[in-house]
């Protein structure tokens, strides 16, 4: 019973036919063993009914133990589970107070009996690290359940020209976001772009290309990765262009797949647990901080600095004159006055 105390535990039936053979000497039918799998889970965890049954209960709790909290629970004329939406009061703090106002949403299929879906919103902290923002249960992808997420999520990060709103290229998520967010921007994730350029192409050096001209800054550059890619497949760039480029973007997938086999209520649970841990790490990784920056970015940025040292040879030059260098190829003064002049 060990195995499955854990929500985060991948214990297959396959798994279960080995440790019989292995522990017992028996053998078992796949059937049998999925059989015993459902068997144990609903021991541990209870069944998916009662998940439901109680989710109301813990829902509210949820929210009175969690100031600050956004909480809603929806059911239907039948008086049945239908939507839910929680973004936890530390994370509205947090994301208000220190996260660039871009969000990813991202929804992953349930694959429990109930089946649904389940939709997060994460951002991006300073330290390049995922800042899990809010999560919600939804029937499936539709307009309906998309629209009534992002009127949640409204709720929670404002609307206005600052806040980004980053997702695949579904039908409903776009109307989702038009018909709640009249000032926000919407791009879409480069990684879902690249899997279905695939579609169209399977020729790396596109995909390559590709990938160089989502990262690119200026607009000169982003046109040369382009037109090389119209020289080398005239599909794939028929397929890229009809895609706005100011909507092009970076995002990370969903870290919460793993648990999409669980109870409604053990599903949350998890998450809620994971958030908590994960926001205990991070203070204290913090209050332990001694950079002037957050770690990875100051990483970066002394790699910068020691590319720029060997490209410029600043022990050899007069400061004024690296200067004079720098302006010429159009790269900042910042880093390198602050340090070398």
């Amino acid at each position: 019973m060990v195995k499955f105390q854990n929500p985060n535990t991948v214990y297959r039936p396959t798994d279960i036919i080995d440790n019989m053979r292995r522990e017992f000497g028996v053998e078992m039918s796949y059937q049998r063993a999925r059989k015993s799998q459902e068997y144990a889970f609903e021991l541990l965890r209870g069944s998916l009914e009662d998940s439901y049954a109680k989710f109301g209960l813990y829902s509210h709790n949820l929210a009175r133990t969690n100031p600050g909290t956004a909480l809603s629970l929806e059911i239907d004329s039948e008086n049945r589970f239908k939507y839910f939406f929680v973004a936890l009061g530390p994370c509205i703090h947090g994301f208000h107070s220190s996260m660039q106002k871009v969000v990813v949403v991202d929804g992953i299929f349930l694959i429990e009996k109930y089946k649904g879906t389940l939709i997060v919103a994460t951002c991006q902290n300073a330290n390049i690290q995922i800042y899990p923002l809010a999560w919600g249960i939804v029937d499936s992808e539709n307009d309906a359940s998309w629209t009534w997420f992002f009127m949640k999520l409204k709720e929670v990060t404002g609307d206005n020209e600052d806040i980004v709103v980053i997702s695949d290229r579904h039908p409903s998520i776009i109307n989702g976001v038009r018909a709640v967010y009249q000032s926000a921007n919407h791009g879409h994730c480069i990684y879902h772009i690249k899997g279905n350029l695939r579609t169209v192409t399977q020729k790396i050096e596109i995909f390559l290309l590709s990938k160089k001209a989502a990262k690119a800054y200026a607009l000169e550059e982003f046109g040369n990765y382009m037109s090389e890619i119209e020289r080398i497949d005239i599909k794939a760039w028929d397929y890229l262009v009809k895609i706005p480029f100011h909507t092009w973007a970076r995002v990370m997938n969903s870290v919460f797949k793993k648990n999409r086999q669980n109870s409604i209520f053990v599903l949350i649970e998890s998450i809620r647990k994971r958030l908590q841990k994960w926001f205990y790490e991070k203070r204290t990784n913090a209050q332990n901080c001694t950079c002037t920056l957050t770690p990875i970015i100051e990483g970066k940025l002394r790699k910068n600095v020691d590319k720029a040292k060997k490209w410029f040879q600043i022990k050899h030059l007069l400061c004024e004159h690296a200067v004079a260098t720098v302006k010429k190829s159009g790269y900042s003064l910042v880093l390198l006055s602050v340090l070398y002049c």
